[in-house]
């Protein structure tokens, strides 16, 4: 996803539409322009659901991490599926910026 024109970062979230066999198999991080990985969602979280369909806030060190930087660029979602045998499907994802 780009964002053609600079804004200074204070808030971000995330909304993810994923559909998997169980979606507690996933890791799905969020990557700035610049490099910066912003954990979103680790392993393990929503044991035996099927889907996410959800805004995540990006809070804590990960927010101080991208907090002030600018919001021009490509951003990347990073979606790993841990385990083998299962399968799913990244449906659509947003990504929302608060100067």
């Amino acid at each position: 996803m780009s964002f053609p024109h600079a804004v200074t970062i204070r808030e971000a979230r995330v909304f993810l539409n994923i559909d998997h066999d169980d979606v507690a198999d996933l890791e799905v991080n969020l990557i700035h322009p610049d490099g910066t990985l912003l954990r979103i969602r680790s392993q393990g979280e929503d044991d035996g659901d099927d889907d996410i369909r959800r805004w995540f806030s990006i809070t804590g060190a990960a927010l101080n991490s991208i907090r002030g930087k600018p919001s021009q660029g490509t951003w990347t979602l990073q979606v790993i599926d841990t385990i083998e045998g299962r399968t799913g499907e990244l449906l659509s994802w947003s990504l929302e910026i608060y100067p």
